[in-house]
Order: C-alpha cells, then sequence, then structure tokens
C-alpha cells in the first residue's frame, strides 16, 4: 500500500499536480507527503491547502532524495527533475520513482497499467513495487520481452504468472527489443490506453537493450502518462 510519499520538483507549477496525483495513489486515508525543496523559502509554493511536510535539500539533489526516502513508499518526481539525476534517484533512493509527464494536468489513478518484462532482476523489483497499484487497477498488461538468461538460478516465473499468484489477472502483448525501444514501449502504452507503465532499471554501466538508460530517457521523452521505476 501507498502512503507515505516524498515529492520533489524543479518546476514551481508542478507541486499541485505532484500531490494531487500522490492522493490518488494513496488508500481513501489519504496520503502522506513530504515536499523536499531546494530553500525554505520555496515552502510557500508548495502551500496547496493539505497538510504537506517541508524539508530542505542541504546537499546534492540525489544524495537529499536517497537519504528522506528511507521514510516513503515511493518518491514522486517531476519530468525535469528526471532529466536532471534519474540514475542517481532511481538507484540509490532505494524506492519506487514515479516520474510525471510534463504537461499541466494531474494524471488519473492509474486503471489501466503496462508492465515491462524481461526477467531481470530489476523488473522482478518493479513488478513487485507496483503491486499494490496493480491490484487496484482494472486492466493489466505486461509488455513480455522474454526473460534474460540468470547464471545463479532458474529463470523466474513469467510476469503473468506471478500476477495471477497474486489475484491479478494480466493479458500479455510481446515487445520487441533493440534500436528504438523506448519510442516502441511508449507506444504500446498508447495502444492499451494505460495511463501508468512500470519498467525496470539498471544502472548504467550494466544496461541491457531492454533496461538502457537510452531507452527510458527515450520513453520519457515521448511518453504523456507517468512511468514507475525501480532499480
Amino acid at each position: 500500500m501507498y502512503e507515505e510519499f516524498l515529492a520533489v520538483c524543479r518546476h514551481d507549477e508542478n507541486w499541485a499536480r505532484v500531490f494531487a496525483y500522490a492522493q490518488s495513489l494513496a488508500p481513501s486515508s489519504g496520503a502522506r507527503v513530504t515536499a523536499l525543496v531546494r530553500k525554505m523559502s520555496d515552502a510557500a509554493i508548495v502551500d496547496v491547502g493539505t497538510p504537506i511536510r517541508v524539508v530542505r535539500c542541504h546537499t546534492a539533489l540525489a544524495e537529499s532524495i536517497g537519504f528522506h526516502a528511507a521514510w516513503a513508499d515511493a518518491v514522486l518526481i517531476d519530468a525535469l527533475v528526471a532529466e536532471a539525476d534519474l540514475e542517481s534517484i532511481v538507484c540509490d533512493g532505494g524506492r519506487p520513482c514515479i516520474v510525471l509527464p510534463r504537461g499541466i494536468q494531474t494524471p488519473p489513478a492509474p486503471r489501466r497499467i503496462a508492465v515491462g518484462w524481461n526477467g531481470s532482476l530489476e523488473s522482478m523489483r518493479a513488478l513487485k513495487s507496483a503491486l499494490p497499484l496493480l491490484r487496484r487497477a482494472e486492466h493489466v498488461v505486461v509488455f513480455d520481452a522474454g526473460r534474460n538468461p540468470h547464471e545463479m538460478c532458474d529463470a523466474p516465473p513469467s510476469a503473468v504468472t506471478y500476477l495471477a499468484d497474486h489475484g491479478i489477472v494480466a493479458a500479455r502483448a510481446r515487445s520487441e527489443t533493440g534500436a528504438g525501444l523506448g519510442c516502441r514501449l511508449a507506444e504500446l502504452a498508447a495502444e492499451h490506453s494505460a495511463d501508468l507503465l512500470v519498467l525496470g532499471a539498471y544502472r548504467h554501466q550494466r544496461f541491457s537493450e531492454w533496461d538502457s538508460g537510452a531507452a527510458i530517457e527515450q520513453a520519457l521523452r515521448i511518453i504523456d502518462i507517468p512511468v514507475l521505476l525501480r532499480h
């Protein structure tokens, strides 16, 4: 269940939509949100009429996010934060990171969720992290690129099988790998009318075709729905 959120924005106009999206992800009791600001004078910017805890960033942004994310169930950031230091935020934060797309509208609560899957440890973690949202979804589709080989153990069950074991019925769509993967993921998400895309993410030096920084950055540039990333 997602209840505690860390929110970070670089564009002041995005605070209200990030807070509203946090509320849509939380149960009926509501979300508890901590806003990480660059200086305390920014605290007035995040006053949107709901209880928000405001803390100031004392160190580099990614380092501060990594520290404060320890108390959160998920980190919410706007696209500008993602462009600045996405790898460190996702890989060092230790929590699911949800990137909100550019725009002025608050994304709807996720009801049609797409999951990228290739059997990697990162895609497994992303899938498990998204379970609270997947259980509430009306439609789930898995973009299946097959399974990565595992040297130390058998390959994991398919994502569709894993979800079925947790009471979630998911459709399956084959996803190619290779050049232009980010564009293809965005196209598939649009074809299935997804309102959230779930992806695993490697550190840069370990990027594969599926989890590559290039593919993720490409998808984030063109996709118009939130993307949940987990290292």
